[in-house]
């Protein structure tokens, strides 16, 4: 899927803007994997988000990683793209924005939730409902010394204040045909969502998986995988609906189109892009 081309699911027309890609060497991303399974020394990820036009609605699924966000992870920090001026061609200006939808907070998954002006962060989009799980704010909120709280700070907390934050639970659909489905393990918070249409149900999985290898493979997990265990059940459980509903499948991290199909394949799972 090129920039600015996209999809149209039933009424939904969805498209992926591209941030970032970044290469990783096979056994930093994925620990545990042998190189006859990866198939390459090499694993390239994007970063980007998904854009969701539908009956005067313009819905974003998580905000990459944003400009000027001071980050641990050297290709995350201090970044300074075009990627505003990028997303503001595809139709998605700031003001045209109605809804951000978040799967879970990470720095690649939130970071242009706001923007630098005159020395504050503010909410990027002032008409905006941005949607997010209530399990880390909740954290968050008692627990000043998490290394998560520089992120809290500065792409979280101005959208409160301001006042657009919905905090919602598991199970929830902040929008029609919308629902939030627990999915821990790559962190407590997360979430995937589903879309469900009247011919089709589309998944964003979030960061469940960030390679296809770990669709061949679930036992994988990456590195930023903070419960082991979780992660795997977690990515079973999502891969077997995926296939079970014949899903298409929107992916966080994959390259290429990003998007795909997954299907059963004997007692394992198969992974085609589309």
């Amino acid at each position: 899927m090129n920039e600015h081309s996209g999809r149209t699911i039933d009424d939904f027309r969805v498209m992926k803007l591209t941030e970032k890609t970044i290469a990783f060497p096979t056994t930093k991303l994925l620990p545990g994997a042998k190189a006859t399974e990866a198939g390459a020394d090499e694993l390239v990820v994007s970063v980007h988000s998904w854009l969701i036009e539908s009956k005067g609605k313009k819905i974003i699924v998580d905000t990459g990683i944003g400009n000027h966000k001071q980050r641990a992870q050297a290709v995350f920090n201090d970044q300074n793209s075009d990627f505003l001026e990028r997303l503001e061609s595809a139709g998605f200006g700031r003001n045209q924005v109605t809804h951000v939808l978040l799967t879970h907070l990470h720095g690649d998954h939130v970071g242009w939730n706001t923007l630098l002006e005159r020395g504050r962060w503010v909410p990027t989009f002032p008409k905006a409902t941005y949607v997010m799980p209530r399990a880390s704010i909740d954290h968050l909120r008692g627990n000043s010394d998490d290394p998560l709280m520089p992120l809290y700070l500065d792409s979280i907390e101005p959208v409160i204040s301001s006042g657009q934050a919905v905090l919602i639970q598991p199970g929830e659909e902040p929008l029609e045909g919308f629902q939030y489905v627990s999915t821990p393990g790559h962190s407590r918070d997360h979430c995937s969502i589903i879309l469900r249409t009247p011919d089709r149900t589309c998944l964003f999985a979030g960061d469940i998986m960030h390679h296809p290898v770990q669709v061949q493979h679930p036992e994988l997990n990456s590195v930023f995988c903070a419960s082991p265990e979780m992660a795997q059940l977690s990515r079973h459980k999502m891969l077997a609906f995926a296939a079970d509903t014949r899903s298409l499948y929107f992916s966080s991290h994959f390259a290429e189109t990003s998007v795909g199909e997954v299907t059963r394949s004997n007692e394992n799972f198969r992974w085609t892009f589309v």
